[in-house]
């Protein structure tokens, strides 16, 4: 119940504002297209399958989403090693029951056109 405590609350966060594509690991992406009814699919993207930064602008990113974080250490530093400064910080989820899988906050970023 508690691992899933902030794919749901990205969920809600987020149902308002899918009028711009939303990138994140597999995982994540998992859990928000259930919360969705699959009916958002195809505005939720794979993060690692990106082939260039600017396919992220005008778009979220959603880093440290689920716990591939800690099973494939090394993930978020391939993809988002640094967030660019010009990223804007929207919305950090906490979770006060911290365990294995919820031991980090997830953070959700907006990446402007420039």
């Amino acid at each position: 119940k508690e691992s899933t405590k902030d794919t749901k609350d990205m969920h809600l966060f987020l149902k308002d504002k899918l009028d711009k594509p939303v990138y994140a690991d597999t995982g994540t992406i998992a859990h928000l297209i259930f919360y969705f009814g699959f009916e958002r699919d195809d505005e939720i993207r794979v993060l690692t399958k990106y082939t260039s930064i600017d396919e992220f602008k005008g778009s979220y990113v959603i880093v440290n989403g689920t716990r591939g974080v800690i099973e494939n250490p090394g993930f978020e530093a391939r993809y988002l090693s640094q967030p660019s400064e010009n990223w804007k910080l929207v919305k950090t989820f906490s979770n006060a029951n911290k365990f294995i899988y919820a031991s980090f906050d997830p953070k959700i970023y907006y990446i402007p056109y420039d």
